[in-house]
């Protein structure tokens, strides 16, 4: 079992990363901090942000939501953040929303990011 720290950044006006929250869980062992995509913010962002600040927590996703870019781009995206978090950090989860935000947000068509996700988890696992 590994303890995490949820981030809760997308209730207020403006986006403040708790770095010293997130230090903390670091000092104390805590196994990684956890990013969402929530009222027009994505997730990976933050912990972009975060990999300048932190040396050993891994960064993960919770979710990257599939209708928001291509797999190719979610992929770049966190092998970016991973080489600037020093490697072998980052944690992608990955989902569909719902057809509300599908539809609604994205203006795509709901169900089809369930094929277009195979290629992004082979490619993010070699």
């Amino acid at each position: 079992m590994h303890i995490a720290l949820r981030m809760n950044l997308y209730r207020a006006a403006t986006l403040t990363v708790p770095v010293g929250l997130v230090q903390a869980a670091e000092d104390l062992g805590y196994h990684s901090v956890w990013s969402a995509e929530a009222y027009g913010a994505d997730a990976l962002s933050p912990l972009a942000y975060l990999a300048g600040f932190t040396r050993r927590i891994k960064l993960g996703t919770a979710i990257a939501q599939l209708a928001a870019r291509p797999p190719a781009t979610l992929a770049m995206h966190a092998l970016t953040i991973d080489a600037l978090a020093g490697g072998g950090r980052v944690i992608i989860g990955v989902g569909v929303s719902g057809p509300q935000i599908v539809e609604g947000w994205y203006g795509q068509p709901w169900g089809w990011q369930l094929l277009p996700g195979w290629p992004l988890l082979m490619v993010e696992r070699e």
